[in-house]
């Protein structure tokens, strides 16, 4: 039989997801500061604060990038111009 986990490598491992949150929590708090900005200033923000870890899934960055999939789906529909 294996033998069993001693109890402080148990609490390793439950304590390594908890630091990790505080990172991706930071990230997307960081990507909410773009929210209130106007036009060229809020794709500047948002272009350096979603290509952060923490932020990849806030809801802004994943617009974000749907909508930069499209403006690229709808280039190479139209051809060359």
């Amino acid at each position: 039989a294996a033998p069993a986990a001693s109890p402080a490598a148990q609490e390793d491992t439950r304590a390594a997801p908890a630091q990790v949150a505080p990172a991706a929590a930071s990230g997307m708090a960081q990507a909410e500061q773009c929210r209130d900005k106007m036009f060229l200033s809020r794709e500047f923000c948002l272009a350096e604060q979603c290509d952060k870890a923490g932020a990849r899934n806030h809801p802004m960055c994943v617009q974000r990038r749907e909508d930069a999939k499209l403006r690229e789906d709808s280039k190479i529909r139209q051809g060359p111009q």
